[in-house]
């Protein structure tokens, strides 16, 4: 018992300390000069919004509760959530960038050829064999498609459709599993919560191992609900078949999954006295085991000819603890071409494990406390998950994007952040009612939290992590929620209603926010130092060219926004060029030579004498040499046009469906 007690209420209070730190933390992200380019006026105006509504929630909570007790409530939500989710994706029209565009891209490859192997892969996917399960379900889901007469063409729509699909319906078990355990008010709060949540839309176009965790953590969530509370052993039984199906596939797509499972163990050990052993539960077991046993041999006998036996080129996972232990514990350049240019894996994991050791010795206690926290934040505390760095691409750039991510995004990123505020508030709430009232299923969720936030403490950190496991963020959140309505009708009596506290303590978060912003009056500048018009920055290869003197390489491209600014790539500075920018008759509207242009990390950049309006334009670089070579960073494939409004030409011959790496931008 006292092991029982320790590891609950340790537990517990160690994901009191972390969220406090996260939500202490916050006023001092918050209140830096620059917050990733939101300005101060927008930070201000912000949170008075985000205060209005908390005051109208708790002023107005009598009448909202007898709403959320109604069953209609659930699908009036649920279709305004799709609508909006529709209307993410043909209005931002958002392409496929970074690891996402080489699955897209891999995925079609192995429809086209049937006869290929993951056996001769190189560069990516030799690197990152994490990713084959996922690529594995994109490669049968295109197959299908294509197979159903769906054009290659019209298949990053589809992907956008797979991962609405899923993340809808990590929604569906999250709200089955919350009427079932708690009770339909609470239900439909979770169902608002997502229709409030920005990450439900945003993340539709990046369909990667992130959005298909979060559905597959709440389908595991609702199976274990399911399995506790069925009584016909032979449902039971097709329950747990189908949990072990899922577990042994989401293993595959992403070890975090596992942490899920874990949590019910640790939960059944600690409430152990009231879930007495019994045969039922044997077979419980038993179907669990068989679904994974299946799962095991249709995997091997399916994909047995495309996974790779020996792959000398595969990171191991100490490569990922070795970049998580210096630095800010992000992707880092330097660690993969350390790791790709050891020869064999034992090396690979020898020198990994003593690169990682070295980088904590020199971090000592303290250092290693500090990116501890910053690792922390970094996942945790950033509500908007990366999600503007990946919707540059998109086929048009209309106006809308502009709120997405040009100068005017300041407002959905605020707005992410004190949402993700309001997240961590809310589970703190649900954490310390724990230590007073236990509940086992509060419990599983609050310790799948805890162990993703350790998992990543070690692991490398990335804002987009925390995706997978948003579901159970908002589980706390929920859980919060009904605690604070639980203290409030003890306390009916009493003149301070517990509502009345909650509005005094984010009126002092309002005041604690706001008091060090002395210039909130004053725009930041660097916050609209760019509004893209037109990007293409994701890179597949390095074309290597030999140039004629006055030949020319060519990349045309179409805006409908005006713009001043271009920048474009490449690998080598000694060459001699002039670059000139064309209209789509081909008049040369503006020229500038090499030596007149900024360089910095590969790139030039150009400030033109003009505004430029919408239209069509071409980008020309122009060898002014004999015979130079050129290395250009392109984006190149068969299968997939990265930017569709242009094109790369060498001499006026189109060079496939390349792309030069370009950005124009106000």
């Amino acid at each position: 018992m006292k092991i029982k007690d320790f590891i609950y209420k340790y537990s517990i209070r160690l994901f009191i300390l972390i969220v406090a730190y996260l939500i202490v933390s916050f006023p001092f992200q918050y209140t830096q000069e620059k917050m990733n380019d939101v300005s101060q006026p927008v930070r201000w105006l912000g949170t008075l919004l985000f205060f209005i509504i908390a005051c109208f929630i708790v002023r107005y909570r009598k009448k909202l509760e007898t709403v959320f007790a109604k069953k209609s409530l659930f699908f009036i939500i649920f279709v305004m959530i799709f609508a909006l989710q529709l209307m993410t994706i043909y209005v931002f029209k958002i392409q496929p960038v970074n690891d996402l565009l080489y699955l897209h891209d891999e995925a079609i490859r192995m429809i086209q050829n049937p006869m290929i192997s993951l056996q001769r892969f190189g560069g990516y996917f030799a690197h990152y064999p994490n990713n084959y399960g996922y690529l594995l379900i994109l490669y049968c889901y295109y197959k299908l498609l294509v197979s159903c007469g769906i054009s290659v063409g019209s298949l990053v729509l589809a992907g956008n459709f797979l991962n609405l699909l899923v993340i809808d319906i990590g929604i569906l078990c999250g709200y089955i599993a919350i009427r079932i355990v708690k009770n339909i008010k609470l239900a439909n709060i979770w169902m608002l919560l997502f229709l409030l949540n920005p990450w439900t839309y945003f993340w539709i176009a990046y369909y990667y191992t992130h959005t298909i965790s979060f559905g597959m953590i709440m389908v595991l969530l609702l199976l274990f609900v399911l399995i506790h509370k069925e009584k016909d052993n032979w449902k039971g039984i097709l329950y747990s078949a189908f949990l072990g199906i899922v577990i042994y596939i989401g293993i595959k797509i992403r070890i975090t999954n596992l942490i899920l499972c874990i949590a019910v163990g640790i939960t059944l050990f600690i409430f152990w006295k009231q879930y007495k052993f019994k045969v039922r539960h044997m077979c419980l077991i038993l179907g669990m085991v068989a679904g994974i046993a299946v799962s095991v041999f249709g995997y091997q006998y399916k994909f047995q000819n495309m996974i790779p036996k020996q792959n000398t080129q595969e990171f191991p996972a100490t490569h990922w603890l070795m970049m998580s232990s210096h630095g800010v514990g992000r992707y880092d350049s330097g660690d993969v071409w350390f790791t790709s240019q050891l020869s064999t894996q034992k090396q690979k994991k020898e020198k990994t494990i003593e690169k990682t050791i070295h980088n904590y010795k020199e971090l000592g206690i303290k250092g290693t406390l500090q990116l501890s926290g910053v690792k922390l934040r970094e996942v945790w505390l950033t509500g908007d998950d990366d999600f503007t760095k990946m919707s540059y691409v998109s086929t048009d750039y209309g106006t809308a994007n502009e709120f997405l991510n040009g100068k005017h995004n300041g407002w959905i990123l605020m707005y992410s952040y004190l949402m993700r505020m309001a997240v961590w508030c809310f589970a703190l709430v649900a954490a310390i009612g724990m230590l007073r009232k236990r509940n086992p299923w509060n419990y599983v969720v609050m310790l799948t939290l805890l162990g993703g936030m350790i998992f990543h403490v070690f692991w490398e950190a990335n804002p987009k992590y925390s995706i997978c496991f948003m579901g159970v963020m908002m589980f706390m959140m929920v859980t919060g929620i009904e605690n604070l309505c639980e203290e409030e009708k003890k306390e009916q009596k009493q003149k301070i209603s517990m509502g009345n506290v909650m509005l005094c303590l984010v009126g002092i978060g309002l005041i604690v926010c706001l008091q060090p912003m002395h210039n909130y009056l004053k725009q930041n500048p660097e916050a609209l130092d760019q509004s893209y018009v037109a990007s293409q920055f994701a890179q597949s290869q390095t074309l290597n060219l030999s140039l004629k003197k006055n030949e020319a390489i060519k990349q045309s491209f179409l805006t409908k926004i005006r713009f001043q600014n271009i920048t474009f790539s490449l690998l080598n500075n000694e060459n001699d060029f002039t670059v000139r920018l064309l209209d789509e008759t081909g008049k040369v509207m503006e020229s500038a030579r090499q030596d007149q242009l900024s360089y910095a990390q590969n790139q030039y950049e150009w400030k033109l004498n003009k505004v430029k309006n919408s239209g069509t334009y071409v980008i020309e670089i122009v060898n002014q040499k004999k015979d130079q070579k050129y290395k250009l960073p392109v984006y190149w494939t068969g299968n997939y046009d990265a930017y569709p409004n242009g094109c790369m030409y060498r001499s006026n011959k189109k060079i496939g469906k390349a792309d030069l790496v370009f950005r124009v931008y106000q």
